[in-house]
Protein backbone atom coordinates (compact mmCIF):
# COMPACT_ATOMS: atom_id res chain seq x y z
CA UNK A 1 0.00 0.00 0.00
CA UNK A 2 2.15 2.25 1.00
CA UNK A 3 4.98 1.92 -1.87
CA UNK A 4 2.10 2.55 -4.24
CA UNK A 5 1.75 5.44 -2.26
CA UNK A 6 4.91 6.46 -2.85
CA UNK A 7 4.83 5.82 -6.98
CA UNK A 8 6.11 2.07 -7.07
CA UNK A 9 4.82 -0.28 -9.14
CA UNK A 10 3.35 -2.96 -7.16
CA UNK A 11 2.56 -6.41 -8.36
CA UNK A 12 0.38 -8.45 -5.85
CA UNK A 13 0.07 -11.72 -6.66
CA UNK A 14 -2.24 -14.15 -5.56
CA UNK A 15 -3.96 -17.28 -6.15
CA UNK A 16 -7.08 -17.62 -9.02
CA UNK A 17 -9.60 -18.50 -6.20
CA UNK A 18 -8.77 -14.69 -4.76
CA UNK A 19 -7.91 -13.20 -1.68
CA UNK A 20 -9.91 -14.79 1.20
CA UNK A 21 -9.82 -11.05 2.68
CA UNK A 22 -11.48 -9.44 0.08
CA UNK A 23 -14.84 -9.28 1.83
CA UNK A 24 -12.83 -7.11 4.21
CA UNK A 25 -14.50 -2.92 4.39
CA UNK A 26 -10.51 -2.22 4.50
CA UNK A 27 -9.51 -4.59 1.36
CA UNK A 28 -9.64 -1.54 -1.09
CA UNK A 29 -7.75 0.33 1.46
CA UNK A 30 -5.02 -2.17 2.01
CA UNK A 31 -4.74 -2.81 -1.67
CA UNK A 32 -5.01 0.38 -2.96
CA UNK A 33 -3.09 1.23 -5.99
CA UNK A 34 -1.66 -2.42 -6.88
CA UNK A 35 -2.16 -4.52 -9.57
CA UNK A 36 -3.33 -8.32 -9.49
CA UNK A 37 -1.87 -11.09 -11.23
CA UNK A 38 -3.53 -14.29 -11.02
CA UNK A 39 -0.87 -17.69 -10.51
CA UNK A 40 -1.36 -20.97 -8.67
CA UNK A 41 1.96 -21.33 -7.73
CA UNK A 42 1.51 -24.47 -6.73
CA UNK A 43 2.34 -24.71 -11.16
CA UNK A 44 5.85 -24.73 -11.96
CA UNK A 45 4.58 -22.62 -14.62
CA UNK A 46 3.20 -20.35 -12.65
CA UNK A 47 6.32 -20.63 -10.31
CA UNK A 48 8.57 -19.77 -13.53
CA UNK A 49 6.06 -16.55 -13.96
CA UNK A 50 6.81 -15.31 -10.50
CA UNK A 51 10.71 -15.68 -10.53
CA UNK A 52 10.80 -14.15 -13.47
CA UNK A 53 8.60 -10.66 -11.89
CA UNK A 54 11.20 -11.43 -9.31
CA UNK A 55 14.07 -10.77 -11.46
CA UNK A 56 13.26 -7.02 -12.64
CA UNK A 57 11.82 -6.30 -8.66
CA UNK A 58 13.41 -4.32 -6.11
CA UNK A 59 11.73 -5.11 -3.94
CA UNK A 60 9.99 -9.01 -3.46
CA UNK A 61 7.29 -9.44 0.28
CA UNK A 62 6.02 -12.56 0.87
CA UNK A 63 3.46 -13.61 3.94
CA UNK A 64 3.37 -17.56 3.62
CA UNK A 65 3.46 -19.27 6.55
CA UNK A 66 7.70 -19.97 7.44
CA UNK A 67 9.08 -22.35 4.50
CA UNK A 68 6.48 -22.42 2.58
CA UNK A 69 8.20 -20.15 0.11
CA UNK A 70 11.24 -22.10 0.01
CA UNK A 71 9.08 -25.08 -1.27
CA UNK A 72 7.56 -23.47 -3.86
CA UNK A 73 11.00 -22.43 -5.16
CA UNK A 74 10.02 -18.63 -4.10
CA UNK A 75 12.64 -18.57 -1.46
CA UNK A 76 16.04 -16.30 -0.61
CA UNK A 77 17.66 -19.41 -1.96
CA UNK A 78 16.07 -19.32 -5.12
CA UNK A 79 15.25 -15.45 -5.84
CA UNK A 80 18.65 -14.13 -5.32
CA UNK A 81 19.87 -16.32 -7.78
CA UNK A 82 17.66 -14.07 -10.21
CA UNK A 83 18.39 -10.53 -8.56
CA UNK A 84 21.04 -10.56 -6.04
CA UNK A 85 20.39 -6.80 -5.58
CA UNK A 86 16.85 -7.62 -4.64
CA UNK A 87 15.52 -6.61 -1.20
CA UNK A 88 14.04 -9.89 0.12
CA UNK A 89 11.41 -9.04 3.17
CA UNK A 90 9.11 -11.66 3.89
CA UNK A 91 6.23 -10.41 7.13
CA UNK A 92 3.75 -12.34 8.69
CA UNK A 93 0.00 -12.56 7.71
CA UNK A 94 -1.21 -11.03 10.81
CA UNK A 95 -4.31 -10.02 9.00
CA UNK A 96 -4.90 -13.80 7.81
CA UNK A 97 -3.63 -15.24 11.26
CA UNK A 98 -6.30 -13.10 13.06
CA UNK A 99 -9.45 -14.73 11.38
CA UNK A 100 -7.58 -17.90 11.55
CA UNK A 101 -6.52 -18.25 7.98
CA UNK A 102 -3.33 -18.87 6.57
CA UNK A 103 -1.85 -16.12 4.11
CA UNK A 104 -1.60 -16.49 0.69
CA UNK A 105 -0.36 -14.11 -1.28
CA UNK A 106 2.78 -12.59 -2.21
CA UNK A 107 4.03 -8.97 -3.27
CA UNK A 108 6.62 -8.25 -5.93
CA UNK A 109 7.50 -4.40 -6.05
CA UNK A 110 9.00 -3.25 -9.28
CA UNK A 111 10.43 -0.37 -10.64
CA UNK A 112 11.05 1.53 -7.31
CA UNK A 113 14.54 3.47 -8.86
CA UNK A 114 13.82 6.67 -11.77
CA UNK A 115 13.55 5.52 -15.26
CA UNK A 116 16.72 7.25 -17.07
Amino acid sequence: MLLADYGAEVLKLQNPSGDPLESSPAYRVWNRGKKSVALDLGEPEAQRVALKLARDADVFLESFRPGVAERLGLGYSSVKDFNPALFIAPYPPLAAVARGRSGTDMKVSCQLRPES
